[in-house]
């Protein structure tokens, strides 16, 4: 089934809205945007580097994605063809950013095995933005917005003193972006609002 939905996306793109809680099918996604991804962004080339087959990558993907059984280790793989090959990340659902999201929503981009986040912000337009996320709890956390084409917009780390974080986001140029944190304690998101500053229209 997990095979087939990833299959599915390549050939459909992702869906308007994703409200739903996340499915055991889009954790390949998650734990590979969020473990693998920041180690191979950049590295596009139309191809694999690994030329000795799929199964060269799996020792590979155990050492850095953590306890993965064969078939999450393939799905990883086939997720790190796709980025090698298409320049891109595997399309995920984007939520409906008009308005805050709530943690019902957030944690359908959560990894559960790990509490990182990887979320579509969708195509923003140039202009300044502001990102305020409510943490369940201060943590220690790295937050990084990146575009279509890995170019960083924000690499910012916090420390665990603030539940409440505002991040400002300067945009050039329209593309879809993107939402990661990372932190090496348990992190949950009870809220999250992307605005656009004043002189812009309100997203």
């Amino acid at each position: 089934m997990g095979m087939r939905w990833f299959v599915a996306l390549l050939m459909f793109g992702p869906l308007a809205v994703w409200a739903d809680p996340p499915a055991s099918d889009t954790l390949p996604v998650l734990r590979f945007n969020t473990v693998c991804a920041h180690c191979h962004e950049g590295q596009c080339s139309g191809r694999l580097s690994f030329s000795l087959g799929p199964e060269a990558t799996f020792t590979h993907i155990r050492r850095f994605a953590g306890d993965v059984d064969g078939a999450l280790v393939r799905q990883l793989q086939a997720l790190l063809e796709h980025m090698k090959r298409e320049c891109a990340y595997a399309p995920l659902p984007a939520p409906d950013m008009h308005g805050p999201l709530q943690r019902e929503i957030l944690d359908a981009y959560r990894d559960p095995a790990t509490g990182n986040y990887f979320m579509p912000l969708g195509k923003l337009e140039p202009g300044t933005y502001r990102l305020t996320l409510h943490l369940e709890a201060p943590v220690s956390l790295r937050v990084e917005i990146l575009n279509k084409w890995f170019d960083f917009l924000v690499d910012e780390c916090f420390g665990c003193g603030r539940a409440v974080l505002p991040v400002m986001l300067e945009v050039d140029e329209a593309s879809k972006h993107y939402l990661r944190l990372r932190s090496p304690t348990a992190l949950r998101l009870e809220e999250l609002r992307l605005s656009r500053e004043t002189g812009g229209a309100q997203r």
